[in-house]
């Protein structure tokens, strides 16, 4: 937020909550508009125990859209075919067809694609591994591949080091190899959208293309020796040969974001799901590592901001952060004061979060948070707000004359300065109050209480388990309270407490009504009453027998036997005796009281005609209980 408003008292970095115009390295905005280190995927430490030699080759690692996940094995000149979800395990090793398998990808018509560089060539392979065909064309070292969707490949040859497209069968595209201004050095390739990264290592960056091969946009992981790369979503993940760490950069404007939690050392290939899980192989062999989404923190992450204008006549004259410091994080704020908007001078750390500064009309500020390698590795500092303060409302103008012109002055501005903060913090904490009200920015500490203000009861263990998922179900609170008593408003409510969702069928929609001229099957929609349209009794002859009803109701006894009625179907595999009982007290709690609920609960047995409703009564499941006959 650049201020040019020169009667502007106050800078709120945080603003609503989405912290505008500030930029974030390695930092991310909560739910609740704190800023924490970025959670990215993490290695459960140690991440490698014996670390293998360095590559000095790419090496292959790719993942199929069915939970497969191929690695090349050079030493042993196989391939392997892990299947993630169940730990079925295929492997083709030194078939005639193929010499060396270096690198690996899905591409066209989803068939496993692999460099391999001691033939020349390009074996296109199966999901299940079985030869289909090999491309040579144009070839001559091939060592890594990547997929451009269903019109070819992008591939790096070494011998010279070039970049080559293939058509979809295997043809060399010549308008991209003239047009491309390969990079000097390359490494690594990966590619989405159309677009070919290459790590080079010349420039010690990673260069962009287009599929003409036009170079797009500004190098990207400057100061790099890239090893291995791959793109999932909007982060591109670098392996890096001088640190050893694997960092994450953004497409959208190249900002580095941190780096794989947990993990150092060489890296020879990487692939990536579609959840932001990253597997990580570390050498020519079959060995490699998991990086689970969101189970990590980089160790620094860096907030900038400014500059800030106090106007003609104005100066700053205080900053001051709100930060939460858990056990082996820190937090530092740093400041830079000028007189001209040209430039940040020379940035001045400061000795608390809640400083005095020495006048200037332009500043900005740096805030850094750290965690230390002894800290949990999901654990971060939380900076809830900065602001900055000028010195256009000064305690000594409201003084008399008399005590600015002491030799002391200064010192008295200063001191109320401090007195100006602490009444300046509280009239914040008044402008800020209805934040307290809104789920998406309440603290998390405040959640219960603003639940019970708005009469919602918690499930239970929803706060302690992710207080985001309590924060999204208070937003919906409006909603539950104008459909309560509704079906869809009762199975919600069911659903939130229990965890199941009923079927509600509502009785009156299958009371059959006789009518002319359509289908009136005899004892379905066609039957005799209990009573006849006078209250008295079909066939009986004593007097008095009935009554005849009042106007305005008669043959209401025609529908009390569907009305206000209703029945709650529930699946009732996976409940215990505890959790059904549950669902029936908050059935009872939430059904308008005027209404009878019968609660049925179904157990998956398909049967045509009778149960055959998906996901309720007829559910997918595994092999029969052990001594379960099956039917021949």
């Amino acid at each position: 937020m650049t201020l040019h408003d020169p009667t502007t008292l106050h800078a709120l970095l945080a603003g609503d909550g989405t912290w505008p115009d500030c930029r974030l390295d390695g930092l991310e905005i909560r739910a609740d508009g704190r800023i924490e280190l970025l959670r990215v995927p993490g290695v459960v430490p140690p991440s490698l125990s014996e670390p293998d030699p360095e590559p000095s080759a790419p090496s292959g690692l790719a993942l199929d859209a069915h939970c497969g996940l191929y690695l090349s094995d050079a030493s042993e000149r196989r391939l392997i075919r892990i299947a993630l979800d169940c730990g079925d395990r295929l492997e083709l090793t030194a078939h005639p067809a193929l010499g060396t398998p270096t690198g690996l990808c899905i591409g066209p018509h989803g068939q496993l694609y692999v460099a391999d560089p001691e033939r020349g060539q390009i074996a296109v392979l199966s999901p299940e591994l079985s030869p289909r065909a090999l491309w040579s064309d144009g070839l001559r070292r091939p060592v890594a591949v990547a997929p451009d969707g269903e019109l070819g490949l992008f591939v790096l040859d070494t011998e010279p080091r070039q970049l080559l497209h293939l058509g979809p069968v295997g043809e060399p595209d010549a308008a991209f190899t003239r047009s491309i201004e390969a990079p000097a050095d390359p490494r690594c390739i990966t590619a989405a959208d159309g677009n070919l990264y290459a790590g080079d290592a010349a420039t010690h960056s990673v260069l962009r293309f287009d599929r003409t091969g036009a170079p797009v946009g500004p190098p990207l992981a400057e100061g790099t020796v890239p090893q291995a790369l791959v793109i999932s979503h909007d982060r591109l993940y670098v392996a890096d040969r001088t640190s050893g760490e694997i960092l994450i950069v953004s497409l959208d404007d190249g900002r580095p974001l941190g780096t794989v939690a947990g993990f150092r050392g060489p890296v020879s290939a990487l692939a990536a799901t579609p959840d932001g899980t990253v597997q990580i192989k570390t050498g020519s062999g079959d060995h490699y590592l998991t990086a689970h989404p969101a189970t990590g923190r980089p160790a620094h992450g860096t907030l900038h901001a400014g500059p800030f204008d106090a106007g003609e006549e104005g100066t700053w004259s205080r900053a001051v952060v709100t930060v939460e410091v858990p056990d082996g994080t820190g937090l530092l704020m740093e400041t830079g004061l000028a007189h001209v908007p040209d430039a940040a001078p020379p940035w001045t750390p400061a000795a608390a979060h809640d400083v005095l500064l020495d006048g200037g009309r332009y500043l900005w500020l740096r805030v850094s948070l750290t965690r230390t390698a002894q800290a949990p590795a999901i654990a971060s500092p939380a900076l809830l707000d900065a602001r900055a303060e000028s010195s256009a409302d000064d305690y000594l103008d409201h003084l008399p004359q008399v005590y600015a012109q002491q030799p002391g002055s200064d010192f008295l501005r200063r001191l109320l300065g401090l007195a100006r903060s602490a009444l300046g913090d509280r009239e914040d904490t008044i402008g800020l109050l209805w934040r307290d009200f809104d789920a998406t920015t309440a603290p998390a500490g405040l959640l219960p209480a603003l639940a019970q203000w708005l009469a919602f009861e918690i499930p239970q263990g929803l706060f302690e388990a992710d207080p985001d998922a309590l924060r999204a179900l208070l937003a919906e609170v409006p909603e539950l309270h104008r459909t309560r008593g509704t079906p869809g408003g009762v199975a919600r409510a069911v659903e939130l407490q229990t965890g199941v969702r009923p079927l509600l069928l509502e009785d009156f929609r299958a009371r059959g009504i006789w009518v002319l001229d359509g289908p009136s099957p005899l004892g379905t929609d066609t039957v005799l009453p209990a009573l006849s349209p006078d209250a008295t009794v079909p066939g009986a002859w004593s007097v008095g027998a009935g009554a005849p009803e009042e106007d305005g109701v008669r043959g209401r006894y025609l529908f009390d036997a569907a009305a206000h009625r209703f029945t709650a179907v529930v699946a009732g595999h996976g409940l215990d005796e505890r959790g059904r009982r549950r669902v029936g007290e908050v059935l009872d709690a939430e059904k308008p009281a005027h209404t009878a609920a019968h609660l049925c609960f179904v157990t998956a047995r398909f049967r045509v005609g009778v149960q055959a409703r998906t996901g309720l009564d007829t559910i997918v499941a595994g092999p029969p209980p052990e001594g379960l006959a099956l039917a021949r």
